[in-house]
């Protein structure tokens, strides 16, 4: 069996039509949401710097 990319899976999920009602969807998060998570980042750290949208 071959790998295959992230991009020849992504196509195959859009010709198949498996996340065609996403484009329904509405947009409720962008690149304001959240933060950045790093590894060095303790949990208890993380949910002090969760903001919602």
């Amino acid at each position: 069996m071959e790998d295959i990319s992230g991009s020849e899976l992504a196509a195959l999920a859009m010709a198949g039509g498996a996340f065609q009602w996403l484009e329904d969807e509405p947009d409720i998060y962008d690149d304001t949401c959240g933060i950045e998570v790093t590894p060095s980042l303790e949990v208890s750290e993380v949910e002090s710097h969760v903001t919602h949208c």
